[in-house]
C-alpha cells in the first residue's frame, strides 16, 4: 500500500446512475518500485464515465436510436460528455471489430458496424469480461481518452462520423 486519492465517477449502484466522489488506493511494485492505481472494476482510467455508463450510452444511441440530449439528460451530464462515449467508440470501432473476428465463435460481420459489434458486446458472458479480453489482445483499454490524437483529454465536442 502506498496511499491513495479521490476522484469523481460516473458509474450505476443498484442500477441507478450515480455521480460520487471515489477512493482510488495506489500500490507500490516492489520488483519495479513504482505506484499503480488500483481501479474498481468497471472503472476506466482517465475517464469520469464507468464502462457499463459509457456502454448505456452507445447502446441507447446506436441500438435505441435515443437523441443525444435525452441521453445528456438521463446520464446526468453534458451533451458534449455523450459525444466524448461516442467518439471513442469510433476511434475504437476497427479495434473492437478485429477483436471479435479474432475470437468469437459466431459469424462477425466484414464491416465494423457499430449495431452488430455492441450486440457481440451485449452478449460477452460476462460482459464485464469484454475488457479483459480486449486488453489481452490489445494492450489498451477501448474507451480510454487520454493519448487520442496527442490530445490530453477527451475529444469533446466532436460529432462521431
Amino acid at each position: 500500500m502506498h496511499g491513495c486519492y479521490c476522484r469523481f465517477a460516473a458509474y450505476f449502484k443498484n442500477y441507478k446512475l450515480v455521480h460520487e466522489e471515489i477512493e482510488i488506493k495506489r500500490v507500490r511494485c516492489k520488483s519495479c518500485n513504482s505506484t499503480h492505481a488500483v481501479l474498481p472494476i468497471d472503472i476506466i482510467a482517465y475517464r469520469l464515465l464507468s464502462l457499463f455508463v459509457i456502454l448505456f450510452v452507445l447502446f441507447s444511441f446506436h441500438i435505441k436510436e435515443t437523441p443525444v440530449l435525452k441521453i445528456a439528460d438521463r446520464v446526468g451530464h453534458s451533451f458534449q460528455f455523450v459525444y466524448s462515449a461516442l467518439c471513442s467508440f469510433e476511434k475504437y470501432i476497427n479495434k473492437i471489430h478485429h477483436f471479435f473476428r479474432q475470437v468469437s465463435s459466431v459469424t462477425v460481420p466484414l464491416t465494423a458496424c457499430p449495431v452488430p459489434l455492441l450486440k457481440l458486446i451485449r452478449e460477452y458472458n460476462p460482459i464485464i469480461m469484454f475488457q479483459y479480453d480486449y486488453i489481452s489482445k490489445n494492450k489498451k483499454p477501448c474507451f480510454m481518452c487520454k493519448y487520442f490524437d496527442g490530445m490530453k483529454g477527451p475529444p469533446i465536442g466532436r460529432i462521431p462520423l
